[in-house]
């Protein structure tokens, strides 16, 4: 045995320095989703540390080890631990909370056996050590400090740290780590709360060393388990009992899926669950070849619902990644991009966006349709500034989030945002096309929608409402539905023209005569007339008369979209400037055996009087989206009489 005997260094603290609690406020940023924060935190700060210098993926090991007092004497002092421990018990012994906490600590070491959760990476760069501001310091020794290479590196606010913690039932983790240089560190690092131990006052966080409190820099003194032959880095969450390894393991596997599925299907990244490349195979691989399997064993079906963003189902934003339609394009601020997007029946439609380490940032739902995508911006000019718009958990992009600190501006952030959900709605809007002269398919309902066309359609004698139904149906917009056009034909979606009526709500004005009577008499001076002759002057009346009603033409755009939910149209409209007060009368196309007395019972907006929608507002320059429902449940060949009411 080579190793040297590493022990507790926590440092003594001058009467008047600060003190530190007995709460970690750091570590419950990720308390609620301990295994989520976990995988995406470790494996976030391993792609960060690729290799430059050769394209093979990256590999994540998370596996379960243990060590003991008696059976290996290098971890002999490991477990002096507890006095400490014990020492923040009697410190706080009027805090409740504190005294549970601890004591529970101080079990876990009594027995002189320990488990911990061994997360190692691969084709990593390791941490390099020489001080202040390096990367095994910022780990290891410092709160809220981050030192990475690059400027579009994953993490920028030094917190994912607070994920191994708050996986550690006793706060504490070994960290090893071995660079591309071949330079070697080790260190321990236990984070409890300032306390007295042997009359002396101590320093909330402690480092397991052999080198008088600093980092192990001589790999021939680094424990065993905790050796690395190449570069990468070991950090050990210590602590944790097997029967909670058993329950986080299929957790572990499910966030890799639902976190990095692109990342491993483009061959950036390979994780290894219960198991490691030098220790054979037996537990889970995920990687390009098995994650199908994998995607389809612990996510059976892809039925998608809006809910939790943290466990939601990656399993049809899978297949809308490998198999669905991918749409390309590039913008001034954030540069290239991509939109992979398939339709699911049962799904609402939600998105999933990423940037250049291809891990879910944050889910997304649209109003419209049934359909998974997924959102990829991987240059570097865009990543960088998705990655300023980023909170510290990395769930968010916000305009808010750029300070004055960072290099990317709020109107640069805000018109990145703008190009994303352009680039997104152009997308839903070409893949949902509107077919001018094929037959649609309504799912579940048993007429069709069709959209007015102001060039004529081509039902009997040219007329866009005459025809009879088809009965076939297909998913993908609106169409004509008249008899012969059986075939589908799809084509980019079109906006109908349309026009808004505003009316305005005022008091009319009207003015009185003048009140001067007839002037002299004739050239024949005679006496004038006993009548009054018509006034020559006239002045100003006062106003009179109740408010009345007036209406404006205001150009729209407008389209049917097909809706899975039975019995409901979805109808968008587009302007170009708000309406208040909108009115939108519908005309039924004359179809085959359409009642006189179908009428609108309801909608998701304004107020409903038989075939008229009242009191609908429109915002300008966005999808405003009317979901109606008619009398008979079925669907019809529509036209649009807007008008806004003032």
């Amino acid at each position: 045995m080579t190793e040297s005997i590493c022990k507790w260094h926590f440092a003594e603290c001058e009467e008047t320095a600060g003190i530190q609690g007995p709460n970690n406020a750091m570590s419950q940023t990720f308390a609620k989703f301990p295994s989520r924060a976990l995988v995406r935190e470790s494996i976030q700060n391993s792609l960060d540390a690729r290799r430059k210098d050769n394209e093979n993926p990256v590999i994540v090991c998370f596996e379960y080890r243990t060590f003991e007092k008696i059976v290996d004497p290098t971890y002999k002092y490991f477990f002096d631990l507890s006095k400490h421990m014990d020492a923040c018990r009697s410190q706080y012994s009027n805090d409740n909370k504190a005294t549970k906490s601890y004591s529970a600590m101080i079990r876990c070491l009594a027995t002189g056996k320990i488990g911990f959760i061994r997360v190692s990476d691969f084709n990593t760069e390791g941490m390099p050590y020489s001080g202040d501001n390096s990367p095994f310091e910022a780990f290891v020794r410092s709160v809220g400090v981050s030192v990475k290479e690059s400027d579009t590196a994953g993490g920028s606010f030094g917190f994912g740290k607070g994920a191994f913690f708050v996986m550690s039932p006793i706060n504490t983790l070994l960290v090893s780590t071995r660079t591309t240089n071949g330079d070697c560190f080790f260190e321990g690092v236990s984070r409890l709360c300032s306390h007295r131990l042997d009359g002396k006052r101590r320093d909330h966080m402690g480092f397991f060393d052999c080198n008088e409190g600093k980092p192990v820099d001589d790999e021939n003194k680094i424990p065993g388990q905790f050796k690395r032959n190449e570069s990468g880095t070991t950090i050990g969450i210590m602590g944790v009992d097997n029967d909670n390894w058993n329950n986080a393991k299929d957790e572990i596997v499910k966030e890799v899926l639902r976190n990095f599925f692109v990342a491993v299907k483009r061959r950036h990244l390979v994780v290894m669950v219960d198991c490691s490349p030098n220790k054979g195979n037996n537990g889970v691989v995920i990687d390009d070849t098995t994650i199908e399997n994998l995607m389809s064993l612990y996510f059976p079906t892809t039925n998608e619902k809006r809910g939790s963003n943290e466990d939601y189902n990656p399993r049809p934003y899978y297949e809308a990644f490998v198999d669905g339609k991918l749409y390309e394009n590039s913008f001034p601020h954030l540069g290239d991009v991509e939109f992979y997007v398939k339709e699911f029946e049962d799904n609402s439609t939600q998105i999933l966006y990423m940037r250049q380490l291809l891990m879910t940032v944050y889910r997304k739902g649209q109003n419209l349709g049934n359909y998974n995508g997924v959102f990829i911006c991987e240059n570097e000019t865009g990543n960088k500034i998705l990655r300023d718009m980023e909170d510290s958990e990395h769930k968010e992009w916000s305009a808010e989030f750029c300070t004055s600190e960072k290099d990317t501006s709020k109107d640069k952030a805000q018109n990145a945002l703008k190009e994303i959900k352009k680039f997104i709605e152009d997308c839903l809007d070409d893949f949902m096309g509107v077919d001018a002269e094929g037959a649609v398919d309504v799912a579940d309902l048993q007429k069709y929608l069709s959209a007015y066309d102001n060039a004529g359609g081509k039902g009997d004698k040219g007329n866009p409402f005459y025809g009879q139904a088809t009965g076939n149906t297909i998913k993908e917009g609106a169409s004509k539905t008249t008899e012969g056009q059986l075939e589908e034909k799809k084509e980019k979606s079109v906006r109908k023209k349309g026009k808004v009526l505003e009316i305005k709500t005022e008091a009319f004005k009207k003015l009185t005569g003048g009140t001067q009577k007839g002037g002299i008499g004739g050239s024949n001076y005679g006496t004038g007339g006993t009548a009054p002759g018509a006034g020559n002057h006239f002045v100003d009346g006062e106003p009179s008369g109740m408010p009345g009603h007036y209406k404006r033409e205001i150009e729209v755009e407008w389209r049917p979209v097909i809706s899975v939910r039975k019995g409901f149209m979805d109808i968008v409209i587009y302007t170009e400037e708000d309406v208040v007060n909108a009115e939108l009368d519908f005309v039924i196309g004359k179809e085959t055996n359409i009642k006189d007395d179908v009428v609108i019972i309801s909608s998701n907006k304004g107020k409903v009087d038989g075939m008229t929608i009242k009191e609908v507002p429109l915002k300008s320059f966005q999808k405003n989206i009317i979901q109606i429902q008619f009398s008979d449940k079925m669907s019809h060949s529509l036209n649009l009489g807007a008008y806004e009411v003032k």
